[in-house]
């Protein structure tokens, strides 16, 4: 779900629901706790059972570098080869990413250690970095905007890891993640970048994988 999807859900007036009556009869008293946990998903889907853990995760702990840019250095043959790769099940790693861009200039300008002042839209880690909040930063024009936006993908795909399957488990997680751990992460974008900013970006960045924009404003140009 995107920031301004989400914006707009927590926007709206929350329905009316019934309180139900204490073992006394009464329909008062204290209000009930909010959940520590994520709602189950629905039964038909089959989720690990730390999809997602709910431990809170600071945002400043995720590192984020200004983009690199090199405009002109891909093709639209290229972002097509990559998203393709990168959508595939079972084909989630960093070389089978690398491999998918064969244009040589190309694959420098997208892929990059974590070293440097400088980012590219996949950065190799262990867990590799891909680095969605660059095109948010290019498109507002706005570096901490980017960082913002940054933080907050990334603490939904720390919480998320056991399942980041493109299907029904990341599709229950990343929701549910935001409105628990990451909900700090999400609201820091409204403060740094302003709803309209973000969700403008977030517009203009979006595309058929989450790092498609990148790839387009560092490497093709927008």
């Amino acid at each position: 779900m995107t920031f301004a999807a989400v914006a707009a859900a927590c926007s709206r007036e929350p329905e009316p629901v019934e309180v139900p009556a204490d073992a006394s009869g009464d329909a008062g008293g204290d209000a009930p706790p909010i959940p520590t946990e994520a709602a189950p998903p629905d039964e038909e889907i089959s989720c690990p059972a730390s999809c997602p853990y709910v431990d809170f995760i600071d945002p400043s702990k995720f590192p984020w570098k200004s983009p690199s840019k090199v405009v002109g250095a891909c093709s639209e043959g290229d972002l097509d080869a990559l998203v393709e790769r990168m959508n595939a099940k079972g084909q989630s790693n960093y070389a089978d990413w690398n491999a998918a861009v064969t244009n040589p200039t190309c694959r420098a300008c997208v892929f990059g250690s974590d070293e440097g002042t400088h980012w590219t839209p996949i950065v190799e880690r262990a867990r590799p970095i891909l680095n969605v909040g660059a095109c948010i930063a290019i498109v507002s024009g706005d570096e901490e905007c980017g960082r913002a936006y940054h933080n907050w993908f990334e603490c939904r795909r720390e919480l998320c890891v056991d399942c980041l399957d493109n299907g029904a488990c990341e599709a229950f997680c990343m929701p549910a993640a935001t409105r628990q751990a990451c909900k700090t992460a999400f609201d820091a974008i409204g403060t740094t970048c302003g709803a309209q900013v973000a969700a403008d970006a977030e517009k203009a960045c979006a595309g058929r994988h989450p790092i498609e924009g990148s790839v387009r404003a560092q490497c093709i140009g927008l």
